[in-house]
């Protein structure tokens, strides 16, 4: 294969948490984890297709998590009370129990879904 042919290489830069064996685990720059073989992992540096290759650590909360939808935070913003700007001035506490209820019900669930199969590999 000539240099012509080679495919072009892409390095990610990383952060190294932690290795055992031949196996390490990175951190990418947006907080997503993989086990990557530890010979790929060069100056910090992991290339893109390597990455690519290498199983996910965690969770990959993009594939379950669904979005929290307009007409379901303005139920929620009704249902305590929050009609106009004044009520929210004077509720501004509920709005964080709304916001905190509302994230962990979508959170959980993604979270059992993702118990119940095995994770896509789409990034």
């Amino acid at each position: 294969m000539t240099e012509d042919e080679q495919p072009k290489q892409e390095p990610i830069t990383v952060q190294v948490i932690g290795a055992q064996g031949r196996s390490t685990l990175v951190q990418t720059d947006d907080l997503r984890r993989w086990y990557v073989p530890s010979s790929k992992v060069k100056d910090g540096q992991v290339d893109k297709a390597d990455l690519d290759k290498s199983p996910p650590y965690g969770i990959q909360w993009e594939a379950y998590l669904e979005p929290i939808l307009p007409e379901t935070v303005a139920l929620w913003l009704r249902k305590r009370g929050i009609y106009t700007a004044d009520d929210l001035a004077t509720r501004d506490r509920e709005l964080i129990r709304i916001g905190t209820k509302l994230i962990t019900e979508a959170v959980r669930q993604a979270a059992q879904e993702a118990a119940q199969q095995k994770p896509p590999k789409k990034r």
